[in-house]
């Protein structure tokens, strides 16, 4: 009996393990494929190589919420960048796990920032 609670235990163990682990891969697959689209030497070598531009990008949203299901269940998954004058975090939906860009304007204090189209 004790050895069965005790496999149990590890079981349950190295499920959460693998759930972290393919969490992991996929924010380091988004985290290389977006350092890509951003260094012009890499997309042109990617693309000398036959790989392509569309596709594969992580959807965005200005709401707080999942844009696949809607949830209202979201936590932060990754790092948080900025470009033109736009913020973006790496957001993981809790009910259908999938993963997508919170985008917001950068606030300038003490100046007020055009707005983004």
């Amino acid at each position: 009996m004790a050895r069965t609670h005790r496999l149990c235990a590890v079981s349950v163990l190295l499920c959460a393990s693998a759930r972290d682990t393919r969490e992991l891969s996929r924010v380091t697959r988004i985290t290389v494929a977006d350092q890509v689209m951003r260094s012009p030497t890499r997309r042109m070598a990617r693309l000398a190589q036959g790989a392509s531009d569309g596709g594969g990008g992580v959807a965005e949203t200005r709401e707080r919420r999942c844009p696949f299901c809607l949830s209202d269940a979201v936590r932060q998954r990754g790092k948080v960048s900025a470009a033109e004058g736009l913020i973006k975090v790496l957001y993981g939906c809790e009910r259908c796990e999938r993963l997508f860009h919170f985008v917001r304007r950068a606030i300038e204090f003490g100046r007020e920032t055009p707005p983004v189209a």
